[in-house]
């Protein structure tokens, strides 16, 4: 398989290859008015005009956003079409106008999947790599020459090794796609998402649309809870029959989508997706709009109650699949089967499984029934608020989240916990897994640490980078949240961690965007423009200010940005020094805890 990346302007184009077996790179480029030539470069191939016409796209091509873009314009580009015309094709494609293209190849896209906002210049700088763009904006209608030409090469060459880098990151996702096309799929289904994958594989020609579910049980909740859930299985529905995003969310705003109690010492927030709950108070603020104030715990000896894939089970408990809900069973049963034997086809059916839900509210998948997901959700509550309130019986509740209770149980209830656990089980056909925990700390239902034995479990944003990188969400530095998490659970303070962190752990990337009051670009205190839109930066005490540019020619703060700071878009040299602000990253950490517990 090969990672590929084109570069398109109006008077040269290039297409690079990277073969992941060999290492080889190839660069093919069409230059208007540059004589033919192939030469050596950077550890490429460089091939400028030559004929390299017989090449054409083949199966299995990896690149980023390519199914978007760079799928429909690499076989002009092999093909040596005009460099105008391509360049036409490419900004028609930027535009958003759709091309109608039939492919007889499929490729890999490594963004599919990946939550908005993503791009590849974002990638490289979270994970360290080289982050440095051409100073050849893509706009550029002149000549190229071969300096210019091997500048462009260059960058090409830097975005493969960052795709490749990204492939290997998430290759257990492409690893369970091919094994989803060869037991679910259709000759060319790669180009496909696992979601429409999955729904073909379900549905076959058929769409869920028409199905109308049998109404959920609603009973054990509070009054007002019971109205709200009543409601939602119409609200919902008529919500996400709207065309667009922007009129979904309009809709929404006009429907009643939240209902807040207060039962057992917590305060619950119900809604569309599901039950959340905290330890908490529930009190009005001086306009009579609902204040919530959760105060952070720790207790030791904690036991978390979670429905075994829970969503699954009420889809096939309440037959929300109509007449395919047998067939989504058996796939069910079959991957308990070979998930026990170790068979690698059960990552492939968790993929189908997984994503029925979710297709359930996506206008375009053939299982889209929105009826059958508010009645997901709406059982899903019931049966974890009714656990809820039998397990407050027996401890102190701590959380309670879509599909699972967390307590801490009192002494001597053990019996009672055993009996609760096989009434709820028979009551709502659901399984539970218990999980014990030696400490539980917690600021909300959303930012929790779990201690067992040597191991720590986090959620939540306040704490994403604490244990490791996740380098498809970290802008922010990372030795904020690890300063959180060593003040929490081993009383360090964070000026002892921020003085021993790594340079990974302190890189901010800022990212300007483009729109109507932003040029893209980022200018320092001179109103000198950096090359790069995204950068990767370090707070550092002798550094310069960085600002947006703003259209009307004001210059704009990044937020939470250090006020000096130091840009570092080369590849990370963690044994590089640099005259770093602690007292910055230190003052963040004590922010940090303070907002932990707002108490």
């Amino acid at each position: 398989m090969k990672i590929y990346d084109i570069e398109v302007f109006e008077h040269m184009n290039l297409a690079g290859y990277f073969d992941i077996e060999t290492g080889n790179i190839d660069i093919y480029v069409n230059a208007d008015e540059v004589e033919s030539q192939t030469f050596n470069h950077n550890n490429a191939v460089v091939h400028i005009n030559t004929n390299f016409s017989h090449l054409k796209p083949e199966n299995g091509l990896i690149g980023f956003n390519n199914k978007n873009y760079d799928d429909f314009l690499i076989d002009d580009i092999l093909k040596s079409r005009r460099t105008d015309y391509i360049k036409t094709k490419s900004d028609t494609i930027i535009n958003g106008k759709r091309i109608n293209q039939y492919f007889d190849w499929w490729s890999f896209d490594v963004r599919e999947g990946l939550q908005e906002g993503v791009s590849l210049k974002k990638w490289e700088a979270m994970r360290g790599l080289s982050v440095l763009e051409s100073t050849i904006p893509f706009d550029y209608t002149g000549i190229f020459d071969i300096k210019m030409i091997l500048e462009v090469v260059d960058y090409n060459i830097q975005d493969l090794h960052a795709q490749y880098e990204l492939y290997k990151y998430r290759k257990t996702y492409f690893e369970g796609k091919n094994i989803l096309v060869n037991e679910y799929g259709w000759s060319g289904s790669q180009r496909y998402s696992n979601t429409s994958i999955s729904a073909r594989y379900l549905m076959g020609n058929s769409k869920l649309a028409e199905f109308r579910p049998k109404t959920p049980s609603i009973y054990g909740v509070p009054d007002e809870a019971c109205d709200f859930l009543n409601n939602a299985l119409e609200a919902s529905p008529r919500v996400s029959a709207g065309k667009t995003s922007a009129i979904r969310e309009k809709l929404k705003k006009a429907e009643w989508s939240e209902q807040i109690t207060a039962n057992h010492g917590m305060v619950y927030t119900w809604g569309w997706g599901g039950l959340h709950g905290a330890i908490g108070l529930l009190g009005k603020t001086k306009t009579g709009k609902n204040k919530i104030t959760y105060p952070a715990v720790d207790f030791e000896n904690v036991e978390q109650w979670d429905v075994s894939s829970m969503f699954p089970n009420i889809i096939i408990r309440d037959n929300l699949l109509g007449e395919q809900t047998s067939k989504y069973q058996r796939l069910v049963v079959e991957r308990l089967k070979n998930k026990a034997n170790h068979n690698p086809v059960a990552d492939a059916q968790k993929i189908v499984i997984n994503s029925v839900y979710g297709a359930l509210r996506l206008q375009t998948s053939r299982l889209y029934n929105p009826k059958s997901a508010i009645a997901v959700n709406v059982a899903g509550m019931v049966a974890i608020y009714n656990l809820a309130d039998k397990l407050s019986q027996c401890g102190q509740l701590i959380q309670v989240n879509t599909d699972g209770v967390t307590f801490k149980p009192n002494p001597g209830t053990s019996d009672n916990l055993h009996m609760i656990k096989e009434s709820f089980e028979a009551e709502f056909e659901l399984n539970l897994e218990v999980t014990k925990y030696d400490r539980f700390i917690q600021s909300n239902v959303n930012n929790y640490i779990a201690k067992s034995g040597d191991h720590f479990k986090t959620k939540g944003g306040m704490l994403n980078q604490s244990q490791s990188y996740n380098y498809l969400s970290k802008s922010k530095p990372a030795i904020i949240d690890k300063a959180l998490f060593e003040y929490l659970v081993n009383n360090i303070t964070p000026r002892e961690t921020v003085e021993n962190g790594s340079l990974s752990d302190f890189t901010y990337i800022l990212t300007s965007m483009r729109g109507k009051t932003q040029t893209g670009y980022t200018v320092d205190e001179n109103g000198n423009g950096l090359s790069n839109r995204v950068n990767r930066v370090i707070a550092t005490k002798n550094g310069i200010r960085l600002f947006k540019e703003k259209t009307n020619g004001t210059l704009q703060k990044f937020s939470d940005a250090p006020e000096l700071m130091t840009v570092l878009n080369e590849p990370i040299d963690e044994n590089a020094e640099f005259d770093i602000d602690y007292d910055f990253y230190i003052e963040l950490a004590n922010k940090k805890i303070k907002t932990w517990d707002k108490s």
